[in-house]
């Protein structure tokens, strides 16, 4: 909202959090393009995917809003490629999928991007902390992030956010022109 009150077009995604509530498959640990969580329903009843509506409806309506609800754990996104200047992703990516996989996300944002994409991840939950597993694919991301250099992009900065490794910006350098879609 605050982007789009300055004047920018803006298009936002949604989705129900899976985190284990209720035996309910745990977002964090699986791969992308894992288990569809269509269908499903988290702690608080909220169903994922557009079949059982979306608790946050009637701001977004209220604000007329263009929020799409997908499951950014999956791609390709039902987005066209190079359809948005640039992709900002905060404190979410970490809910769509193992870390082990977030690079196959960071690809697709760059598919979708013709400029830059800005990625500020959640610092990893105490718990996660103690998952060696976990915290060396979380280490790998953060090694390949810093070094990022496809698609065109490359990562211009990697900073500290709340302690931890978790602010990556990636901008079009020149090393692929972007495609224009028609």
């Amino acid at each position: 909202e605050i982007l789009r009150r300055k004047g920018h077009r803006v298009v936002g995604n949604d989705y129900a959090n899976f985190l284990g509530y209720g035996g309910t498959a745990d977002t964090r640990h699986r791969p992308a393009n894992g288990d569809s969580l269509d269908g499903r329903v988290d702690a608080h009843g909220n169903r994922a995917g557009q079949d059982g509506g979306w608790p946050y409806q009637p701001i977004i309506d209220s604000l007329a809003l263009d929020v799409r609800l997908f499951d950014a754990g999956r791609v390709p996104y039902p987005l066209e490629a190079q359809s948005f200047d640039s992709v900002i992703c905060f404190d979410a990516i970490e809910h769509y999928c193992h870390p082990s996989d977030w690079m196959v996300i960071v690809d697709e944002f760059a598919r979708l991007a013709r400029r830059s994409i800005l990625l500020i991840t959640n610092p990893v939950q105490g718990h996660l902390v103690e998952d060696a597993d976990y915290m060396a694919a979380f280490y790998s991301f953060q090694k390949a992030m810093r070094s990022y250099d496809r698609a065109g992009f490359e990562c211009v900065h990697a900073g500290i956010n709340r302690n931890q490794l978790t602010v990556y910006k990636l901008v079009r350098t020149g090393n692929a022109p972007p495609r224009r879609v028609k």
